[in-house]
């Protein structure tokens, strides 16, 4: 069973829905005995990283979060401001994060990138044997962001994409997944990356 962290922001159903589609049960919750239940956790997020962190505050989602993946090691996906919430800080709000993994959100500047926000499908590249992704077809995923990760973490595998310039798209360290790019909006390649955080991770 796969515990999907209920924020009552954006694209819960979404992921639900993606889940339900390749056949992998989860529940939609705030508690943490239904979480501690699960096999595997994922948060996923959508808004701003300031609206964000409230929500999760409200409910001290922040502390249950931080006590799954720290105390219990919970194996965990976090997706796009799910993402951005493990780190220290974001510029979006001048808000402070979890402090899970060191690093920060800075904004796209105009003059590195074109036009803001980054829309779009992009691949993806990792060495991690849990992805492997080198920047075929398969690697392509659904980004709609103006924020991204500057990871100063150590001992951390960094996945990357290009908008013009290369940023960092997510990571991978020991039990937790953070990806900037929406698997739920991905189509089959979403699915498929689903299956593998599932059942490969």
């Amino acid at each position: 069973m796969i515990g999907i962290i209920d924020t009552e922001t954006g694209n819960i159903n979404s992921v639900f829905n993606i889940l339900k589609r390749t056949k992998i049960k989860s529940i939609i919750t705030k508690k943490m005995d239904e979480l501690l239940e699960c096999d595997k956790i994922i948060l996923p997020g959508v808004g701003r990283f300031d609206a964000c962190m409230r929500n999760l505050q409200k409910y001290e989602l922040d502390k249950i979060i931080k006590h799954l993946i720290i105390e219990k090691e919970k194996k965990i996906l976090c997706i796009c401001v799910g993402m951005q919430l493990l780190l220290n800080y974001s510029e979006e709000g001048d808000c402070e994060g979890l402090k899970i993994i060191d690093g920060h959100c800075t904004k796209f500047l105009i003059s590195q990138v074109n036009n803001i926000p980054h829309i779009g499908w992009s691949p993806i590249k990792s060495k991690n044997r849990f992805l492997n992704y080198d920047g075929h077809e398969k690697s392509r995923f659904y980004f709609c962001h103006s924020y991204y990760p500057v990871i100063k973490e150590k001992n951390i595998d960094l996945i990357n994409t290009n908008f013009n310039i290369e940023f960092c798209a997510g990571f991978i360290k020991k039990n937790i997944v953070g990806v900037q790019f929406h698997p739920e909006k991905s189509l089959q390649n979403g699915a498929d990356f689903l299956k593998n955080f599932v059942e490969k991770f």
